[in-house]
């Protein structure tokens, strides 16, 4: 599934499921699962509203973000890649 504007929300939300389904539960615990849910949500909001989107954009998001958040974030857009 190629990245767009359109299709972020259904990548966040297989991610999500897939970090819940298929995750290394000792990192992706219940609680750090929850942390990644809020961090792409509120994510996805900004991207949404944005004009022009790319992977660029998702990293500068987080750019001035906790290494959490910024963890996340890779995490997610290797997951992304996945799929190229």
């Amino acid at each position: 599934m190629k990245l767009s504007k359109e299709n972020l929300p259904d990548l966040i939300e297989s991610y999500l499921q897939d970090i819940e389904d298929f995750g290394d539960e000792t990192i992706y615990t219940p609680e750090y699962t929850l942390v990644c849910e809020s961090i792409l949500k509120d994510t996805k909001k900004l991207i949404l509203e944005s004009k022009n989107f790319s992977l660029s954009l998702l990293r500068e998001s987080v750019k001035n973000g906790t290494s959490l958040q910024k963890e996340v974030m890779e995490d997610f857009i290797l997951y992304i890649k996945s799929f190229d």
